[in-house]
């Protein structure tokens, strides 16, 4: 299983090994705001869940490092927006 941060949410891809893909599924299940994405158009295989301290600490518990994603700019402007309001407060 692979996690990949987009956005605010956790993008998971996961293994096709059947003898671990049902548990890994209801895992998957159990944690916050859980949307899949195969009836998307065009259809994407993978799962995504909300990005909270909490959902982070229970994939890093069951051995699922986070990578970063690729960041869409309007949330890099968002981010350098709030940036720029601390530093005129300073």
């Amino acid at each position: 299983m692979t996690c990949t941060q987009v956005g605010t949410r956790i993008e998971i891809t996961l293994d096709l090994n059947p003898l671990t893909y049902k548990n890994t599924v209801q895992f998957v299940k159990s944690l916050d705001d859980v949307k899949w994405h195969g009836f998307d158009n065009p259809p994407k295989h993978v799962w995504t869940v909300l990005d909270t301290p909490e959902v982070r600490q229970q994939l890093i518990d069951r051995g699922y490092p986070i990578s970063e994603g690729v960041r869409e700019y309007t949330d890099m402007f968002a981010i350098l927006e709030n940036v720029r309001k601390l530093v005129v407060y300073l």
